[in-house]
């Protein structure tokens, strides 16, 4: 599954007051990673086996996993298992924002030659949560090379593009990915943040209020939405999208507050 589908690195700063303000629209929900952390305190550690990793992963207890799976990789009986031991160690240090510890313990398996297409883009992913653009898509293009139709690979390669500001590339991959049946809303979300970025707001407004109407928008797409609207000056769409508002003066305050406060954002971010 891909655990890292949205834009990231250095267009994640273009990002941070939209992210901000879907707190504001969902009325301060808690964001995943604290929550995560909280879990990962609160939850016991649990014994080797396949029931309990599906526990660890159903409690979203990374600690628990990182635990479980560094036990896996001492008591590998082969070279095979340890390598899977690795991958699956590595993708937990990563969901648990680690990505120095997942190179860690993958790259002795990319060095010794023995990498599939799944640990390369896991490699890349680190590599790009890192903002080494150049080693990641390096990563991504060798995992290309061994597993040309997986649409994850070519969403990698479409985030490392977008964050390098190479847009065109970034779309032709994106594009790549949906004809490979990636998730639509993935790449819908991706292709409305280059949109954004390239100040094509209504562009933006057709790709992600699709999904805001039909219930698939998650915080993050509705933050993108609503960056999108405010920038591109649709106070009446805006109207339809927050009502959190108590007045209407209060809601135009917010409208143009944001759409300063955005404005300053995005231009640093070029």
């Amino acid at each position: 599954m891909d655990k890292n589908p949205n834009i990231t690195g250095k267009i994640r700063h273009a990002l941070a007051i939209g992210l901000c303000l879907s707190v504001l629209l969902l009325q301060g929900c808690a964001t995943n990673s604290s929550s995560d952390s909280r879990r990962a305190a609160d939850a016991p550690v649990l014994a080797d086996s396949v029931a309990n990793e599906s526990l660890l992963k159903a409690a979203g207890n990374h600690a628990g996993l990182v635990e479980l799976y560094k036990n896996q990789l001492k008591t590998a009986p082969d070279v095979q298992t340890e390598d899977a031991s690795r991958y699956l160690l590595g993708q937990a240090y990563l969901d648990a924002r680690d990505p120095d510890s997942t190179l860690f313990y993958i790259n002795p398996v990319v060095s010794a030659g023995r990498a599939n297409a799944k640990m390369l883009l896991l490699q890349s992913r680190a590599y790009l949560d890192l903002e080494q653009q150049g080693d990641a898509l390096q990563a991504a293009v060798d995992a290309m090379a061994l597993d040309p139709k997986d649409p994850h690979i070519a969403n990698q390669l479409g985030l490392i593009y977008a964050d390098m500001g190479s847009f065109s590339e970034a779309r032709r991959f994106f594009h790549k990915a949906r004809q490979g049946m990636l998730d639509d809303v993935i790449v819908m979300n991706n292709l409305a943040m280059i949109d954004i970025l390239e100040k094509k707001y209504r562009s933006a407004v057709e790709r992600l209020m699709p999904l805001y109407n039909t219930g698939q928008a998650d915080d993050r797409i509705t933050a993108n939405l609503v960056v999108a609207l405010v920038l591109g000056g649709m106070y009446e769409e805006f109207k339809a999208v927050y009502t959190g508002a108590r007045t209407e003066q209060e809601r135009v305050q917010l409208f143009r507050a944001l759409s300063e406060m955005k404005a300053v954002s995005l231009s640093a971010a070029q």
